[in-house]
């Protein structure tokens, strides 16, 4: 396969076949010279103060090294998430402020031992009476944390746009719905771990689950105290999925392993537990949603308002959930007047962060459900309802970017055909009961003026190696399983039209140049993807220079194929006879995005129903998700990206909620929380819709990954309203929900 082939077609991932194979490391199988094990000593009590510590009994187990509590730590920095984040939570702490927060640890020669000595670790709490619910927290008088004043998660997320109050005081009808969201694990396959090893000189070495590189780096110096050159991270040989889960570092992860590591004076690997890694990092953020619209007598869009309060849980953060709720709502749909007021709150329950789409499959839920309700009850379809109202090219985002290239009216018309949109579907009166819906997504590639401080880029460095024979790219590109090395492979391929397998990716660590934020935000393909282009674009100018001094002529017409450098069908220098004149040669590239927001990525989700009226069970028959890709590098691959959110979304929409009562996690494992299995999943039919945005990624492409998920519960809950003709306000949609809806 030429380069010039390479982009757009179907093509395995250069790991493929040794994950496959199981010839590749994982966490769990990598091992250092030297290394301990540790565990963690965790609170049973969502909110409670440590009276005393008794070590003994852990102590006396064979194997153990230490047992060490938060005041064996010295100094540690609060982590802040974010820029404007209170900081407030610790390494270890002595208050633990939700069930399973860390109080101590314990480092034994074996993994056994270690957990068999946490469990004899007997702590003296005082029970405080926790703050479970997000609404309470906001009016409470009892404050959390002295850092976050009123229980708030981050500064709250209020706008407003022209006249709201008189344009409602206008409509003609007044839309009013209340929707409710539930805490959703990323249930990662593989549990989160990492190995620390903490040198006598002061160097770092840090082996673990990441999206990113130097945004983890940053974190750990600055929870340690030290200077960001002392910290190396590195991800291990293969990486299992995050799903937005290690978009952070986690206190009670990295820098507890590496203090652990710095007490004993060796390598530690701490791996948690599948319970812990679903229980005690962070959850997608629970929201209750009030949404208020005022239509005119034609259906226009008159005003919209929004009533956000996220549950941020203990030490979450919320606020940038909160701004990219606000984002999507505001933006998907044209309205001169719009209110939004939104809050996250802390809480005694488990933390929340990033998931897949982040803040944008709750905002969508509600919204796309509203929009939908407001079709029906006007008898619009609801297709052209929202197509009425939904952002167009050269309208503008929240920053002022005029909307470029945007495929959504292509997404609509080819999901609309292949549902069989308007073929007549059987609505039974009897037990089981079918219905269509359909839902729109707006999410987004990259955090261009998201994140109050941080500059968007990535940089690539390319070079000639093996005699010129292939070129090798140097990129903090993280493949925690979505394909990132492929992509930076393929983007490379095209760009020097070579073969595919002529390109290496050099290893990741923190020696590689610098990236703002790594695989977060489906940025990979957008952002680093053009750090690639751009670097190897140069280093094609600098072999075609070299040749043409070689040969004595003009650089004028040259250009390369296939590691030659021609002109026109000539070959006139193979690489390898430039290589020596570039031995030297490492070209680098920084690209930075111009735009004022980051690039909008637009999908169209069409589902299928039956729901048994009896057991309230729902079958999803159909779906279809039409993407908006940009140009695709990888069809095999992008493909791959819509089914897996498809599966996240219907998880979402149907079965996925990690089950609380006081403060008590109750099916944190994967024989209670129910992820669907592959009998569950209905026939899913991807289309890749190709809207080339030349100022976006390389050759045009946008991100991907998280820009599938936000539509797919909202079309799965409008498939059931069409159905049954009530509508589900609360997810997940579990047959008990069902039932209520039914009985009214």
């Amino acid at each position: 396969m030429t380069g010039t082939g390479v982009v757009g077609r179907r093509f395995s991932r250069p790991d493929a076949l040794a994950k496959a194979s199981g010839r590749v490391d994982y966490l769990s199988d990598t091992r250092v010279p030297g290394m301990l094990e540790a565990a963690v000593v965790r609170s049973p009590f969502p909110r409670a103060r440590v009276i005393s510590v008794d070590t003994s009994e852990a102590l006396a187990v064979p194997g153990v090294v230490a047992v060490v509590r938060a005041e064996d730590l010295g100094l540690v920095h609060p982590v802040r998430p974010f820029p404007e984040s209170p900081q407030v939570q610790g390494v270890l702490t002595d208050s633990p402020m939700f069930v399973g927060d860390a109080v101590a640890a314990v480092v034994a020669q074996t993994r056994r031992a270690a957990q068999d000595a946490a469990a004899l670790v007997f702590v003296d709490y005082e029970e405080l009476r926790p703050i479970l619910d997000p609404e309470e927290s906001l009016r409470a008088e009892d404050q959390l944390f002295p850092q976050a004043s009123g229980n708030l998660a981050g500064p709250r997320s209020d706008f407003e746009r022209g006249d709201f109050d008189g344009a409602l005081a206008r409509a003609s009808r007044v839309f009013v719905h209340e929707f409710e969201t539930q805490r959703q694990c990323a249930s990662t396959i593989e549990p989160m771990g990492c190995i620390c090893t903490w040198h006598a000189d002061g160097r770092i070495d840090v082996v673990t689950h990441l999206d990113n590189i130097f945004h983890m780096r940053e974190q750990l110096a600055e929870v340690l105290g030290v200077d960001e050159s002392t910290v190396v991270v590195t991800p291990p040989e293969a990486l299992g999925a995050t799903f937005g889960l290690k978009n952070s570092l986690i206190p009670s992860l990295e820098p507890l392993c590496a203090l652990l590591s710095r007490h004993t004076g060796h390598p530690v690997r701490l791996l948690l537990t599948p319970e812990e890694s679903m229980t005690t990092t962070v959850t997608r953020h629970p929201a209750r949603i009030k949404l208020t619209t005022g239509v005119a007598e034609d259906g226009a869009l008159l005003a919209r308002g929004a009533e956000v309060l996220l549950d941020s849980g203990a030490y979450g953060f919320g606020y940038i959930v909160i701004n990219s709720m606000a984002g999507k709502w505001a933006t998907l749909y044209h309205t001169e007047n719009l209110r939004f007021r939104g809050a996250a709150v802390y809480t005694n329950q488990v933390p929340c962060g990033a998931y897949r789409g982040v803040g944008t499959a709750q905002i969508h839920f509600a919204m796309e459900s509203q929009i939908d309700e407001i079709a029906r009850e006007l008898g619009v379809d609801p297709i052209e309802y929202r197509m009425r109202h939904a952002i167009r090219p050269g309208d503008l985002l929240p920053g002022g970017t005029p909307v470029r290239a945007l495929g959504l009216e292509e997404c609509v018309a080819r999901g609309k055909e292949a549902i069989g949109w308007n073929t007549p579907i059987p609505h039974s009166d009897g037990r089981f009961a079918r219905g269509r819906g359909m839902a729109l997504g707006l999410h987004h590639a990259g955090f261009t003026n998201l994140i109050p401080g941080l500059i968007e880029r990535s940089i690539c460095r390319a070079r000639l190696i093996d005699g010129g024979r292939r070129i090798a790219v140097h990129i903090a590109a993280v493949d925690k399983g979505q394909g990132a090395i492929g992509t930076m492979m393929a983007v490379a391929a095209q760009t020097l039209h070579c073969e595919l397998d002529g390109i290496v990716v050099d290893p990741v660590d923190t020696s590689a140049p610098y990236d703002a934020l790594g695989a977060e935000a489906s940025r990979s393909t957008y952002v680093q993807g053009r750090a690639v282009q751009g670097a190897c674009t140069e280093l094609q100018d600098a072999i075609v220079g070299a040749a043409a001094r070689r040969l004595g002529i003009p650089v004028g017409g040259l250009t390369v194929e296939d590691g030659w450098v021609v002109a026109g069908d000539d070959r006139l220098l193979a690489f390898a006879d430039v290589a020596e004149d570039l031995v030297d040669v490492v070209v680098e590239h920084e690209y930075t995005p111009t735009d004022l927001d980051p690039l909008p990525v637009v999908a169209a989700d069409f589902c299928e129903v039956e729901v048994d009226r009896l057991t309230g069970v729902v079958r999803v028959l159909r779906f279809v998700a039409v993407q908006d890709a940009g140009k695709v590098i990888n069809v095999l691959g992008a493909e791959g990206q819509i089914e897996g959110g498809v599966h996240h979304g219907l998880g979402y929409a149907l079965t996925e909620t990690l089950e609380i009562e006081d403060g008590q996690p109750m099916n944190g494992n994967f024989a209670g929380y129910r992820v669907l299995m592959a009998p569950d999943m209905p026939e899913i039919e991807p289309i890749l819709v190709e809207t080339v945005d030349e100022e976006a990624g390389p050759f045009g492409a946008k991100g991907l990954g998280t820009g599938v998920i936000p539509a797919v519960a909202a079309a799965a809950a409008n498939a059931i309203r069409d159905a049954l003709g009530v509508r589900p306000l609360r997810v997940p949609i579990t047959p008990a929900r069902v039932i209520e809806l039914l009985d009214g």
